[in-house]
Parts: structure tokens; C-alpha cells; sequence
């Protein structure tokens, strides 16, 4: 009875796949460019630049040219709101990268959402292969 319990723990154990951990890694796309948030590619990557979420100017922008209490307010809630949500700031963002770097691949912030590495990927010349 023991060999048959120690033969079926065995199998079990050889049966058992390990999972390796960078093959569990996803990293999802907005706008067509890839986002990392606190984290980097695996792969090397070319700097483009650097894209910016500037409240202020956005508050500027939101509120100039506006006389009335009711529409200066309802111009900073809305730009609250727009910098309160997470996804509409990752949209903001990708899309500022988009226009200012046509050939951008990725996005990488690395301490807060108002500000983000705007990168390409290198890809391996072909001797490495």
C-alpha cells in the first residue's frame, strides 16, 4: 500500500508543470501604444521624448475667455474630472505621445500619471540571431 501512495505522489509531483513567471507577463495597449506603469520592457528600448499631463494649462484652457462664475466652475469640474479618472488620463496621455512622436511604440511611467517616457523599441540586428 505505501509503494502504490508513494508511486501516486511521484507521478503527481512529475505531472506537476511549473509555471515561469515571464511568460505570465501582458502588457496592454492603449491607443496602439504599449503603457507601462512602474515597470519596464523587457527589451531594450530608443528614448523619443517625454509627454507631459499639464493640469494648469488644461485649467487655463478650460476657463479662458469665460466671464460667468457658473462657466469658470463647470470648466474645472470638467477638468477635474478628466484628471481624476484613470483611463480617461491614460487616453489623454497616449494620445499626446501619438501626435508629438508619430513613430512612438510605448509609454513608460515611472512615478505618476502626469508625466511619461515616450520610447521605440530596439530591435536585435539580424547577426544577433
Amino acid at each position: 500500500m505505501r509503494t502504490l501512495i508513494i508511486f501516486a505522489l511521484v507521478l503527481g509531483l512529475i505531472s506537476c508543470e511549473t509555471v515561469d513567471k515571464n511568460q505570465a507577463i501582458a502588457v496592454k495597449q492603449v491607443n496602439g501604444l504599449y503603457v507601462y506603469i512602474l515597470s519596464e520592457p523587457r527589451m531594450q528600448v530608443e528614448p523619443l521624448g517625454e509627454v507631459h499631463n499639464d493640469v494648469i494649462a488644461q485649467l487655463n484652457e478650460a476657463t479662458s475667455g469665460k466671464s460667468k462664475f457658473t462657466q469658470i466652475l463647470k470648466g474645472i469640474t470638467t477638468t477635474a474630472g478628466k484628471n481624476v479618472d484613470f483611463q480617461q488620463v491614460l487616453q489623454h496621455m497616449t494620445a499626446l505621445a501619438r501626435e508629438q512622436y508619430p513613430d512612438a511604440e510605448a509609454l513608460i511611467f515611472d512615478s505618476n500619471l502626469r508625466h511619461a517616457r515616450v520610447v521605440k523599441f530596439r530591435l536585435p540586428y539580424p547577426s544577433s540571431y
